[in-house]
């Protein structure tokens, strides 16, 4: 596996990827992607220092994507997203640990964070597999506009 630059021409296939059904129900955001706000997330992501995006090869073909967002001088936020018949074959690892190279030569000694939702599991494994470790739980609750404390259990 090796990874490249991405570029306007990956508009398309990163449209593909990032609207894929199962990529939208493990993101914080789960609605579909228009076309045109998609195209304009991507030149922002390709003209800011800030933020690195790159897709993962095996052989010639393209098969994920990471994106890493400076935050602070010692923190990065990546997020990924494997193409789904890449899904399960251990790729989600290595391509993190390609990642985490990546970014330490872009931006030097600093801490990756990977911003995961409770329920993916997969996303989980992999950051495990490639060295990430839990440090944080962050529990929420949604209140509708009329809260009813009648609702809980406890």
């Amino acid at each position: 596996m090796r990874i490249r630059e991405a570029t306007a021409a990956d508009a398309a296939l990163l449209f593909e990827w990032r609207n894929d059904p199962s990529v939208r129900e493990r993101s914080f955001d789960d609605k579909p992607l228009d076309w045109h706000a998609h195209v304009r997330w991507l030149d922002g992501c390709l003209s800011d220092p800030n933020r690195l995006l790159c897709i993962a090869m095996e052989d010639d073909r393209p098969i994920g994507v990471f994106r890493l967002d400076r935050l602070s001088e010692g923190t990065v936020v990546i997020s990924i997203a494997l193409a789904a018949s890449e899904r399960g074959k251990g790729a989600g690892p290595r391509m993190l640990r390609l990642a985490a190279a990546e970014c330490q030569s872009r931006f030097g000694s600093v801490t990756i964070e990977a911003r995961i939702k409770g329920d993916n599991l997969y996303s989980q494994k992999a950051f495990a597999k490639a060295g990430y470790r839990l440090e944080t739980c962050i529990m929420t609750l949604q209140l509708a506009r009329e809260f009813d404390d009648r609702s809980f259990d406890g």
